[in-house]
C-alpha cells in the first residue's frame, strides 16, 4: 500500500486518542464491586494529610529504606 504523505505511514492516518475520561465519566453501576463514595475520597487525595502523623512515619520509613536498597 502506497504512502499518502511522504515520510508518514499510512497506518498512522487514522490513529487518534481517546478524549480523557474523568471520574465522572465512568459507570459506578455497571461495576457494582466498586465502591463509589471510597475512590472518590481517594480521588480527593485527602488522605495524603495524614503523613505527618506519627502513625505513618513507619511505613514511609520503610518504604524509603526499600527504595534505597
Amino acid at each position: 500500500m502506497a504512502h499518502r504523505h511522504p515520510g508518514r505511514p499510512t497506518h498512522s492516518l487514522g490513529a487518534t486518542l481517546p478524549d480523557p475520561w474523568t471520574l465522572n465519566d465512568f459507570d459506578f453501576t455497571a461495576q457494582p464491586g466498586v465502591d463509589e463514595k471510597l475512590i472518590r475520597d481517594l480521588a480527593t487525595l485527602r488522605f495524603l494529610d495524614d503523613i505527618g502523623n506519627p502513625g505513618y512515619q513507619s511505613l514511609w520509613s520503610a518504604l524509603r529504606a526499600t527504595s534505597a536498597a
